[in-house]
């Protein structure tokens, strides 16, 4: 039987506990460095303008970094649409870390780059926020959601 949760039950005392849940996705295949010899490798990164590559059983994502950002390329195997920000979310944190912001953009029209259902995160390093979003942690457990 699912927690009731209600607009009391969120009081402040109990946003702490909130803050401090662990996240993650369940079941998730971490992504990982592509093993292969080394020369082979290099003329993938160069081919496909990478940095780095990673891999899982379900998503690869091309790495490019610069001084201000890190720039995910992030696709799934199949090329079908991804949409699932938990996935996006835990693939930034296997690659950059959990203390990294980033944020995928919604351009203008004149800027879209559009091709086989790829998504764009641009990643800052550990500390550097984004002065956008949410300034505290509220994480409700799976278990509690009440939609």
């Amino acid at each position: 039987m699912k927690k009731e949760i209600t607009v009391a039950s969120l009081r402040k005392e109990n946003l702490e506990q909130l803050k401090n849940n662990k996240w993650q996705v369940k079941d998730w295949d971490k992504m990982g460095s592509v093993v292969m010899p080394q020369k082979i490798l290099q003329e993938l990164k160069e081919i496909l303008n990478a940095d780095d590559i990673y891999f899982n059983n379900t998503y690869q994502c091309r790495v490019r970094r610069n001084s201000d950002y890190t720039h995910l390329e992030i696709s799934r195997h199949d090329n079908s649409p991804i949409h699932n920000w938990q996935d996006l979310q835990q693939i930034k944190n296997d690659i950059c870390g959990e203390e990294c912001e980033g944020i995928e953009l919604y351009p203008a029209m004149g800027r879209i780059v559009d091709y086989n259902n790829h998504y764009h995160l641009w990643v800052l390093e550990p500390g550097k926020r984004i002065e956008v979003g949410f300034r505290d942690r509220m994480v409700v457990p799976e278990e509690d959601r009440i939609f």
